[in-house]
């Protein structure tokens, strides 16, 4: 892809492309929008990701082949409101941190504010700090291994118009 370093969008979503995150792109900071979604991309998500796309406002990347963890650093995209991750060989743990993604927290209904996690491996609690992300309107964590309650002040999300825990 080159030095394309005013680049704000990437659409490359259902081909059939193959090996790792295009590391090219960790040259562009302007990225607002990452459509990588349903290719045969894997290995890990990358740990710079977070810190170099602290612009992006959609990231999908669902439907390919990525292992590992959830990177914590994909909660330094502050400005994101769309994060599909699903379909996916990823496991662990939900973040913790996902409540510091701002952009999810403002009630602002002209945001279309997404987090699909489902079909995956990930394990442990639902995060309560989720709760926090008032402005979040769809909610999917289905087909994974969750356990536990689902938070109580879930109930409090306003801006909640869809929620998915099914197959945990």
């Amino acid at each position: 892809m080159g030095s394309l370093a005013y680049l704000q969008s990437v659409q490359i979503r259902n081909n059939s492309l193959s090996g790792i995150f295009p590391t090219t792109l960790k040259e562009n900071s302007k990225l607002i929008m990452l459509d990588l979604g349903e290719n045969n991309l894997s290995r890990t998500i990358p740990l710079w990701i977070g810190k170099r796309f602290k612009n992006m406002k959609l990231l999908c990347i669902r439907s390919n082949k990525f292992s590992g963890y959830i990177p914590n650093k994909i909660c330094g995209m502050s400005h994101l409101q769309v994060l599909y991750l699903a379909h996916n060989n990823l496991s662990g743990g939900i973040p913790n941190c996902l409540n510091q993604l701002n952009a999810m927290i403002l009630m602002n209904k002209r945001l279309v504010t997404s987090i699909d996690l489902s079909n995956k491996k990930l394990s442990g609690e639902i995060p309560r700090k989720i709760t926090n992300l008032n402005g979040l309107t769809f909610l999917n964590l289905s087909h994974n291994q969750l356990i536990g309650h689902i938070p109580q002040r879930i109930g409090n999300m306003r801006s909640l118009l869809s929620i998915d825990f099914s197959r945990n």
